[in-house]
């Protein structure tokens, strides 16, 4: 019926995952004005991504042209034809001030950029983008990074502490979210936009953190957020959103205009900004082959949303849809983690283990909307519910994931000065998973009913039953693969990079609505190449494929050529 893949697909544009090990342009320009000494870096950059491949008819609702079964994931689809979708002006700047002691500072961070394709309402071709869309994905100015740091002796060692808007990076995974690193919530617009950095990933929060060594072998960390931040989706309309949850929920099965039988958007439910809080301990056993471990635990409200809804008011002669659904963010999800890091030989290895206490989950859509038919108690597998109810569109499960990363630098490499080469896989399971026949949780592309007594609901009828294989299993798993040759020197002084990058889903479905980390079947694969000059100048062009996962990757149509240039001082 509808498909909340945009609200936690982990990075499906491998490209992005490239710049863990692209180079990175470093002057900066420094001042000294004695008791106080610093620096600002800053890189402007321009972007742009040209679409390259038509509509997939498989996942573009029946009543826009299309044949699938579902009319809440194709705005953005509808929105742009072959060419160009975005041409991003950007500017950052990293501005470092730090006392003469050496014992106190500052940071900022700033960013302003303006996509001049997606700021103007005629350039999108159905949809107008919202006020709130257009601050996305078409133009901003914002402070990122905001604190302040002081460095001092705990007992007679080193300590620091942090207040203010900033990020902190637990565990070991570089590329497959939805593990350890959960303190702050991802931008996925950020990433998904051409010329992104690394830096531009995390969602700085106010909080205040800390550290210690108690000994030169172990050190404690630790944080307590002052507020709470969801993670930033592609809005709806814009290029690569799969999930059109503005203003309503669409329950016509995809054959009916998308203003008919539709349930309209009510006031989210947002979490407290109290009560969200981590400590982590880390210990380098030099004895055994200088492995760092990691042990983490934190208490963090969701940073994606689910969906819940209001039961209807409606009669058994006169159904009606819900009378509303939101968006909520439970509270209180408890996290358990564990990390290591080594060298074994030539290899670089890293890897850990996540345990989420009851992390919310989405149920199919086709489920709770039906269950919130109210009066008419239309057979669901959600629970009966009278007039004007509270319908949970989601159950509580604890979640395991465990991932790890191999990484190796190779010489003499098809010619090249060096080849980086990394590997990650990582596979996520949900414990006590409900069975496919009893409950469904929500998978990408399942737009119709997996319950097959939906098939007789009057006008509400689902058009065909949905196979189970397409919705969540207890245990999924997949894998990135991420290669660039280094040639120095190669062309007029410029190095040149040649990369590529292959994610593969191999099997099983994740639940939507936390990561969405794998859908059986997906593939992606990226090839490019990146040119730097003097440490100050680099320009990347690359071309990205999605394919695999048939109708279930609503990403599969979306093919793009990217290119950018930076100019760092």
């Amino acid at each position: 019926m509808s498909d909340i893949q945009g609200f936690g697909r982990r990075f499906t544009a491998v490209s992005a995952a490239l710049t863990f090990i692209l180079p990175v342009c470093a002057p900066a320009i420094e001042f000294d004005g004695g008791i106080v000494n610093g620096n600002v870096d800053t890189t402007v950059s321009f972007g742009a991504i040209s679409r390259v491949q038509g509509r997939d008819s498989s996942i573009v609702c029946i009543a826009n042209g299309g044949t699938a079964y579902g009319c809440n994931a194709d705005d953005g689809n509808l929105n742009y034809d072959t060419g160009m979708v975005s041409q991003v002006w950007k500017a950052i700047s990293d501005i470092e001030v730090n006392h003469e002691s050496g014992n106190m500072g500052a940071f900022f961070r700033v960013k302003a950029f303006m996509d001049t394709r997606n700021n103007s309402r005629t350039e999108t071709k159905r949809t107008d983008l919202s006020k709130k869309a257009k601050q996305l994905v078409g133009e901003d100015v914002d402070v990122l990074d905001a604190y302040g740091w002081f460095r001092f002796n705990m007992a007679d060692r080193p300590a620091e502490v942090r207040l203010g808007k900033h990020t902190l990076n637990w565990g070991e995974s570089s590329f497959i979210s939805g593990g350890i690193n959960a303190i702050n919530p991802m931008d996925f617009s950020a990433l998904r936009a051409p010329g992104m950095e690394l830096r531009e990933a995390l969602l700085p929060v106010t909080m205040v953190s800390g550290s210690v060594d108690p000994t030169n072998n172990l050190s404690v960390e630790g944080f307590y957020q002052l507020e709470w931040d969801q993670m930033m989706f592609e809005p709806t309309g814009s290029y690569f959103n799969t999930f059109d949850n503005e203003t309503a929920l669409h329950m016509g099965w995809g054959f009916t205009a998308e203003n008919a039988m539709s349930v309209p958007r009510g006031a989210d439910n947002s979490p407290d900004d109290s009560g969200q809080w981590g400590v982590a301990m880390r210990y380098f056993a030099e004895g055994m082959n200088s492995t760092e471990f990691g042990l983490y635990f934190m208490n963090y409200h969701s940073r994606t949303p689910v969906i819940s809804g209001t039961a209807s008011a409606g009669t058994p002669m006169a159904p009606i849809p819900p009378k509303n659904y939101f968006l909520e963010y439970p509270e209180d999800i408890q996290l358990f983690g564990a990390s290591f890091n080594t060298n074994l030989g030539l290899w670089a290895l890293q890897g850990e283990y996540s345990y989420k206490h009851d992390l919310p989950l989405q149920i199919d859509d086709a489920e709770f909307l039906v269950a919130g038919l109210g009066p008419v108690n239309a057979p669901n597998q959600v629970g009966t519910f009278g007039a004007n109810d509270y319908v949970r569109g989601y159950i509580l499960r604890d979640v395991s994931q465990l991932q790890a990363t191999a990484t190796r630098i190779f010489s003499d490499v098809m010619w090249a000065h060096q080849f980086v080469f990394v590997a990650e896989v990582g596979l996520t399971h949900v414990h006590g998973m409900p069975d496919k026949d009893d409950l469904r949780l929500e998978g990408s592309g399942t737009f119709a009913s997996g319950n097959p007594l939906h098939r007789n609901l009057g006008k509400l009828s689902s058009p065909i039953t949905e196979s189970s294989d397409h919705f969540p299993d207890a245990t999924s798993w997949g894998y990135q693969l991420i290669g660039e040759w280094t040639y120095a020197n190669a062309f007029m002084g410029a190095n040149l990079s040649p990369h590529a990058a292959f994610r593969h889903d191999v099997g099983g479905v994740s639940p939507v609505g936390w990561t969405g980390n794998f859908i059986e079947g997906s593939k992606a694969a990226t090839v490019g190449v990146t040119a730097t000059y003097k440490q100050a100048w680099a320009a990347d062009i690359s071309y990205t494929s999605f394919f695999g996962g048939g109708r279930y990757n609503l990403l599969n149509d979306r093919d793009y050529v990217a290119f950018n240039l930076k100019y760092s001082f």
